[in-house]
């Protein structure tokens, strides 16, 4: 079967460290469906993808063995594998599991290289978290290193993800969904919040 790599997928040695294989990556353009923020692992807000009239996603594909399906269940857990397109599928976190939760710019910046190295348009049919944790400096997202578990009783209020004392910059953005300019430079930084030191 296609899958549909929209996200950190679109990196092919984060893929192949799933698959095991070489495993090739074409472009595809699914309309229909946006790309939002809002699969929580580990209380933070990472890619996916929602029905969305009228907009349209780019992103990549690879070839998948159903045999192979059960090498995501870590990954990809608490999302379902749906057909966004005929003979496509896609990894798709259900609406009830979703949550507003910060983003890690680190997690953006992985995203949206990945898509300039395929020329795939990271920004179509994105729409961007409300907050990006600016983890720049000690990236907590990279490649062989991710929050995997999923939580299905999130939200946790913004109180308690939010603490005092000298953590990072957080930075609320301020971007419409059809930007079009990669999101490490697009950030505004409206207000800065300080954090907690976040788990690694």
């Amino acid at each position: 079967m296609k899958v549909i790599a929209y996200g950190s997928l679109m990196n092919r040695r984060s893929l192949e460290s799933v698959v095991r294989r070489p495993a090739p990556l074409s472009k595809v353009t699914v309309s229909g469906w946006r790309r939002i923020f809002n699969a929580p692992f580990d209380g933070y807000a990472f890619l996916n993808l929602q029905p969305a009239e009228g907009r349209r996603v780019e992103a990549a594909y690879f070839e998948l063995d159903p045999a192979e399906q059960q090498l995501f269940d870590e990954r990809e857990a608490g999302a379902d594998l749906v057909e966004v397109a005929r003979g496509f599928h896609a990894f798709v976190w259900p609406e009830d599991y979703c949550r507003e939760l910060p983003a890690l710019q680190s997690y953006v910046d992985f995203c949206s290289c990945a898509a300039d190295e395929l020329g795939v348009n990271f920004t179509a049919g994105l729409d961007w978290p409300k907050i990006i944790i600016d983890d720049t400096g000690n990236p907590l997202y990279r490649l062989g290193r991710r929050a995997r578990k999923f939580h299905r009783n999130l939200p946790r209020p913004m109180s308690a993800l939010l603490g005092g004392g000298g953590g990072r910059v957080v930075r609320e953005t301020a971007m419409s969904a059809r930007t079009s300019t990669r999101p490490s430079i697009r950030i505004a930084q409206r207000r800065a919040i300080f954090t907690r030191n976040w788990p690694r």
